[in-house]
């Protein structure tokens, strides 16, 4: 049972870290993906261990979920912090414009 959480937490965490760098709606969802790789890995790592079995594959996708949730929080906030900057300066051309439009009026 425990390598089986392992193998997903594994798979989920390279999703994860896959669609943090492919950006746009991916980044958003590449956050909770990797949050449940790394519950996964960590439910099954410590499943294995209870199980006396190797715990190498469970090491490994323990160490991808927490790269994956680290990552994807990066580029999920800049992300965000992007769009905000990018309708900021949208709000203030319009702004402009319409000064622009007043004065000739």
């Amino acid at each position: 049972m425990g390598k089986n959480k392992a193998i997903a937490g594994l798979v989920l965490g390279i999703v994860g870290i896959v669609f943090s760098f492919i950006g746009g709606w991916f980044s958003i969802l590449a956050l909770p993906i990797s949050i449940v790789g790394l519950v996964l890995a960590i439910t099954g790592r410590k499943s294995m261990i209870a199980e006396n079995q190797p715990t190498g594959l469970a090491t490994a996708a323990l160490v991808l979920g927490i790269v994956a949730v680290v990552l994807s929080a990066i580029f999920f906030f800049t992300c965000g912090i992007c769009v905000l900057w990018v309708a900021n300066e949208v709000n203030d051309a319009a702004k402009d414009l319409n000064d622009l439009a007043n004065m000739f009026s």
